[in-house]
């Protein structure tokens, strides 16, 4: 990142009827900083078709007409992209903007790298790009394996396959452990920092612990 090329990354955002957060993930997925990110959105099944991104050319909408499940939204995003780095985010969430440069450089070698979560509530508006003092304040974040808070390399993904599109719940828990059973064995890097900032809200799949633990 520093005085390099910027890293080019694909970001997957699925969305089935969370159409009023998709500009905000979007922007924040567009303005990370000292990268260069180019969005597909998956529109799976939506009651009313996405609109609004066509003077954007960083931004391409997949819409299919039938919900197929988040897997397949996710297997089509993958598919719609080339960039070496491919991430992957909520339409309900945000990415505080310096997300994908710190985990570019935590990365390294390693073919992934993820870090830690902040849930906030649905009405409040977080600071996407805090200040040093700000992020000193905030502390160590555990570092959690979930598909908004982790940086893969497209290759990973080649060779591992794609998310099991039977799956209705946890595409992405169930291809981790597949990739931390493989030969040879997939490099992690874990940054104990927020990269994901997750909403919490009257419709989300897991709105606490206990859900949390069950979709897992």
């Amino acid at each position: 990142v520093n005085g390099m090329a910027k890293p080019v990354i694909d970001v997957v955002i699925t969305n089935h009827n969370y159409n009023r957060f998709v500009p905000g993930a979007v922007e924040s997925a567009l303005l990370q900083h000292d990268v260069l990110t180019r969005v597909v959105v998956v529109d799976d099944g939506s009651d009313e078709p996405l609109a609004g991104f066509d003077a954007e050319d960083r931004v391409r909408i997949i819409r299919s007409e039938v919900a197929a499940g988040v897997a397949v939204a996710l297997n089509l995003g993958v598919a719609a992209g080339s960039a070496p780095l491919v991430v992957f985010l909520d339409a309900d969430d945000l990415w505080p903007r310096d997300r994908c440069r710190y985990l570019c450089e935590a990365m390294d070698q390693a073919d992934l790298a993820y870090g830690g979560q902040v849930i906030f509530a649905d009405g409040d508006q977080p600071d996407l790009d805090p200040s040093p003092e700000q992020w000193a304040a905030m502390g160590s974040v555990p570092a959690g394996l979930l598909s908004g808070t982790t940086l893969l390399r497209r290759s990973v993904l080649e060779r591992l396959g794609p998310f099991p599109a039977t799956l209705r719940k946890g595409p992405f828990a169930f291809w981790m452990a597949v990739a931390r059973k493989a030969v040879p064995p997939v490099r992690e890097v874990a940054l104990q920092r927020a990269v994901l900032l997750r909403r919490s809200h009257a419709t989300n799949m897991t709105r606490n612990n206990s859900q949390v633990g069950d979709y897992f």
